[in-house]
């Protein structure tokens, strides 16, 4: 992920696509004809002189992989199983859901970052597939805190269904 003076995020891959050869060179023609004012330049790149302030690209080192949710108690800290990096939306969607249901602490810091079902994708996030199935089962998990009352609401029915003949 790179990031410019202007603090945006994005990935050298991603930005391919949208910016190649043949778009920045129709924006140029159009520029050129909607405005009398720019001169034709020559092939080539821009020299220095022309006072073209342009930050110097650097390669950019990935993150370091380690499972999202590495401060939780369910994780393996070793290498028994491989991370799997979140590449799409759909995860940052189950990732999301994770965060606004799940009761645990350690979880919801986990995921405390991601706003948006892209941010996981575009943060490189790592996860153990046994990890993610455990904080699922984790926000899924249903309170059994009225279990007693709704056993003697059972065993009341129960009760008068036996009476009634």
């Amino acid at each position: 992920m790179k990031e410019n003076s202007s603090t945006c995020r994005y990935h050298s891959e991603c930005r391919k696509p949208i910016v190649n050869k043949n778009k920045i060179e129709r924006l140029r023609k159009k520029s050129r004809t909607d405005s009398p004012v720019c001169a034709p330049r020559g092939p080539g790149r821009p020299s220095s002189a022309v006072g073209s302030v342009r930050p110097k690209r650097s390669k950019t080192i990935p993150k370091e992989q380690v499972c999202l949710f590495s401060n939780c108690d369910f994780c393996p800290k070793n290498d028994s199983e491989p991370l799997h990096r979140d590449l799409t939306d759909s995860m940052g969607k189950t990732l999301l859901q994770i965060k606004q249901k799940t009761p645990d602490d350690h979880v919801r810091v986990s995921v405390a970052d991601l706003e948006e079902p892209g941010d996981a994708s575009a943060l490189e996030k790592h996860y153990h597939r046994t990890c993610l199935r455990s904080a699922q089962r984790i926000s899924t998990r249903t309170d059994h805190s009225n279990v007693p009352l709704i056993r003697s609401v059972c065993d009341a029915q129960l009760v008068l269904a036996i009476q009634t003949p």
